[in-house]
């Protein structure tokens, strides 16, 4: 993504969700809980976002490192491979449990289709 994408999308989170809530809460004389509620929330959407970018930059640029070889770098590739490969599915690179409640879950290929190999690399032919 460019480089202001991150920004766009932490406000927009904000505006739409924790944001509205904190005002409400301030009003009724919670003002440490609002802080807070506000504060929590931008570094969650903050090094959640962090974390998507930095995940994704590894899936696309893999090293032999240790995170290429765990098992959760492993299952989050298959699941951002089948993303390039049915574009309509497995949005989510870092929590996939969206994918699965919106029905846009994929966990194997439909059909076959050419498949870079490497360690990092599952397969996810069907």
């Amino acid at each position: 993504m460019a480089w202001w994408n991150g920004p766009v999308i932490i406000i927009v989170g904000m505006l739409l969700g924790p944001l509205p809530i904190a005002i409400w809460v301030y009003e009724f004389g919670y003002q440490t809980e609002a802080i807070l509620l506000c504060t929590v929330s931008f570094l969650t959407f903050s090094c959640y976002f962090a974390l998507y970018e930095y995940l994704h930059w590894r899936m696309h640029a893999p090293r032999d490192g240790w995170l290429e070889g765990t098992w959760v770098f492993k299952k989050l590739n298959a699941h951002h491979i089948l993303h390039h490969r049915h574009m309509g599915s497995n949005f989510n690179t870092v929590v996939p449990l969206a994918d699965w409640v919106l029905g846009t879950l994929l966990v194997r290929a439909k059909r076959p289709f050419m498949q870079v190999r490497g360690t990092s690399i599952p397969d996810v032919q069907p």
